[in-house]
């Protein structure tokens, strides 16, 4: 990467720690979806947890376009990099995301096995023994990957894109997280300035063209202050938009 690299990684930084974050809720919400509509825990489909496991492929290459290793080696300590040093919650998220992933395949592989083989060996039942356990400690994994979540979720509040981001997904956040999204924002945002932040995402959707996006978040903030100036402003310029 070239002396440009730090301002190409400063400009899309904040895009893609939202997408990182939207991918992590999405594949929490469709493990926990498929975990709770399981008869017997060895009944996950492969297909889905080979879906789960490219998401996390994806994921892990994401945070490598903006963050340096965790773990360096002595080849990649010659290299310049302009990548960041991540902050310990970012480490612990990383850490978290890498632990994930090694544990999905590993679970992709035993159902493979206990779905093709485990019928022919009747002596054998040592990939579906494992697999049981394995779908049973991500499932833990999930729910004890909370804390870590949220302090990254704190880490990066200034992140405009992601705040948007999880404005919009209330079900989602439900499922994954325990919590709906107001809750989130105060448990992120210690309460402080949680309509300002409001505001920004909803100047984020009209300067995105996303106007029925931006006119839901402002009506919330009037619904609270039916006074502010920076909301009726930015709904005084969506209704003078013809579409």
């Amino acid at each position: 990467m070239n002396d440009s690299g730090t301002d190409y990684i400063h400009r899309t930084r904040d895009w893609t720690v939202r997408n990182m974050v939207a991918t992590y809720l999405s594949l929490c919400a469709r493990f926990r979806k498929t975990y709770e509509n399981l008869s017997k825990p060895e009944d996950f489909p492969h297909e889905t947890l080979s879906d789960l496991a490219e998401m996390l492929f994806t994921l892990k290459e994401d945070a490598k376009l903006i963050y340096k290793p965790i773990v360096r080696t002595s080849s990649v300590r010659k290299q310049k990099d302009h990548r960041i040093k991540p902050d310990k919650s970012e480490s612990d998220f990383l850490v978290i995301i890498g632990r994930l992933y090694h544990k999905l395949v590993v679970t992709r592989e035993l159902k493979y096995l206990f779905d093709n083989y485990d019928a022919l060996s009747r002596h054998f039942m040592d990939s579906k023994n494992e697999l049981v356990h394995n779908i049973e400690t991500i499932n833990s994994f999930l729910e004890k990957s909370l804390p870590s979540l949220l302090s990254f979720l704190r880490y990066n509040s200034n992140n405009i894109k992601l705040l948007s981001f999880l404005i919009e997904i209330d079900p989602r956040m439900k499922m994954c997280l325990g919590i709906r999204g107001p809750e989130l924002f105060r448990s992120i945002l210690n309460d402080d300035n949680i309509h300002e932040k409001y505001i920004l995402a909803g100047k984020y959707f009209f300067e995105s063209g996303w106007y029925d996006d931006s006119r839901n978040i402002l009506k919330k903030v009037l619904r609270k202050d039916p006074k502010n100036e920076q909301a009726l402003a930015i709904l005084d310029k969506l209704e003078n938009i013809s579409l």
